[in-house]
């Protein structure tokens, strides 16, 4: 069983340990068998919210077990008055769909940073049941998300920083499935503002940062989607022209979305994954380190075309990582 790393700094700025929150997609067995798995893992009681979802109230949180499509888990199409006849056919497809396609999905309620390692629970449920993961399937661009808790919604600058130094490598090491790469869900940041939020003189504050965010992604289509965070230290942030017809909840959380879900691959686990990005904030709390390698990265060589080739990679990994997986300093 992989241990879990323990968020870096482990409090925010108001001395609390900081939560996580896990998104799991995967395919393999019905919902309802999905909903069953996590109450034999955690116990606690699951209701049947609609035909689409699942709630499992637990000792950690309530658990959502859904269809990971907006259509089937809030039934959009009934706000368009159709008739019984065509209700149903709507229906009847979305549940073909949802059979071949799209995953099932799992969201963990919010849990503290010193407890993640209950998650290896979920992991060995869906295992035990055979569940299906992102290379079961030949349309399969199944993903595993965190949403980690902000140490301060005021600063993200530097988090964004890290992720962009390290970015290229966490691809690498993800090995990201190419229909996952291929389809409209994480597109890299555009390099001019890579460029941007790498210089070591970025210090920007929260509204010029949100400023700069949304003239360069006005999407939730990146790999680290800032969106719901921005939203969260601006209610007004939601009104925003850039970011009309975008689905944002505000949250105090990074959503951070680029690994594949292969929960049936008995060398992955999610520890492993969440280790990944503990690396991104222990670079994220250094500073010295950072602007180490922020000044490496701007003086490479190359287009973004050459950071994704294996030398700069493998430069990561040799000359960055390793003091990156040194125990952290407090």
């Amino acid at each position: 069983m992989s241990e879990f790393a323990l968020p870096h700094p482990l409090h925010n700025v108001r001395g609390e340990v900081r939560r996580v929150g896990v998104e799991l997609e995967f395919a393999g067995m019905s919902l309802a068998e999905a909903a069953e798995a996590v109450r034999l893992a955690y116990g606690g009681e699951a209701r049947q919210e609609h035909e689409y979802r699942y709630v499992v109230a637990t000792d950690l949180g309530e658990f959502d077990v859904t269809f990971d499509s907006s259509l089937l888990s809030t039934k959009k199409y009934e706000r368009l008055g159709l008739g019984a006849a065509a209700k149903g056919a709507v229906e009847g497809v979305l549940r073909r769909l949802g059979g071949a396609v799209l995953p099932l999905e799992i969201g963990t309620p919010p849990i503290p940073g010193t407890r993640l390692q209950e998650l290896s629970k979920l992991e060995e449920a869906l295992r035990e049941r055979h569940a299906e993961g992102t290379r079961a399937g030949l349309f399969y661009a199944f993903a595993l998300h965190f949403n980690p808790e902000a140490v301060d919604t005021a600063a993200p600058a530097p988090t964004l920083r890290a992720f962009l130094l390290l970015y290229h490598w966490l691809y690498r090491q993800a090995d990201v499935d190419s229909l996952r790469w291929a389809l409209p869900f994480i597109n890299s940041f555009p390099d001019d503002y890579t460029r941007l939020v790498i210089d070591p003189g970025y210090a920007p504050d929260i509204a010029r940062f949100a400023d700069d965010y949304v003239a360069h992604n006005p999407t939730r289509n990146r790999p680290l989607d800032l969106l719901p965070l921005l939203a969260f230290a601006d209610p007004e942030f939601v009104n925003r022209p850039e970011v009309a017809g975008q689905k944002v909840r505000p949250r105090p959380t990074y959503h951070y979305r680029l690994p594949n879900s292969l929960i049936d691959d008995p060398n992955w686990s999610i520890a492993k994954e969440w280790g990944r990005w503990v690396l991104v904030e222990r670079l994220a709390a250094d500073a010295k380190l950072s602007a180490e390698l922020a000044r490496d990265y701007l003086e490479w060589e190359g287009s973004v075309a050459g950071y994704l080739e294996d030398r700069w990679v493998k430069h990561v990994e040799e000359r960055w990582i390793p003091s990156l997986r040194e125990p952290p300093r407090e």
